[in-house]
């Protein structure tokens, strides 16, 4: 199965923290660690990957984590055919290269719209753009997480409680609401 992880900021740390629970857990992950989350470092990660006739080495038994620019994930969504998808945020960084933040939100929601073979949505529900997508595209409640920071604390709302690497099986119908008291380093 693949994962794939897209939004303006957070998708390497995010995709490395996946990469290492999925090594942690047995797997042998295969990620496009160097960042390049376009669509040629996306498919450099896969020919480093394979052997010399082109397959890639006990691939049922690996799972992918691929970082995408989030310009790149609709384009990419039909050829990875993921079997989750992480979406973090939209900001305005990068409007020489994709204009208004609407247009890439749109982009992702026609290419959810289209989407046909099963996929899990987890969604950052602290961005709009983010949680639009929820609202607009998704007739189930999907897996999302959300950061608050009252005073001294940080509460992490998550929807996603299971996560077994063995089987990728997300539950989904769980909220859990936990603080973490964050306290400064000795």
């Amino acid at each position: 199965g693949v994962i794939t992880v897209t939004g303006t900021n957070g998708k390497t740390t995010t995709s490395h923290l996946l990469a290492a629970a999925a090594r942690i857990a047995g797997w042998d992950p295969l990620a496009n660690r160097s960042g390049s989350n376009l669509e040629r470092g996306v498919v450099s990660s896969f020919i480093a990957a394979a052997d010399a006739v082109g397959a890639i080495p006990r691939a049922a038994e690996r799972l992918g984590v691929v970082e995408l620019d989030e310009a790149v994930w609709p384009r990419l969504l039909p050829r990875l055919l993921p079997r989750v998808a992480v979406f973090l945020n939209l900001f305005r960084d990068q409007l020489d290269r994709y204009g208004e933040v609407d247009s890439i939100a749109e982009g992702w929601q026609r290419a959810l719209a289209s989407h046909v073979t099963p996929l899990t949505l987890v969604l950052n529900v602290d961005d709009p753009s983010v949680a639009a997508l929820a609202e607009e595209i998704v007739q189930e409640p999907e897996p999302a997480f959300s950061v608050t920071n009252p005073p001294g604390s940080i509460t992490l709302t998550v929807n996603v409680v299971i996560v077994t690497f063995g089987l990728l099986e997300l539950a989904s119908t769980v909220t859990s609401r936990f603080p973490l008291t964050v306290r400064p380093p000795l």
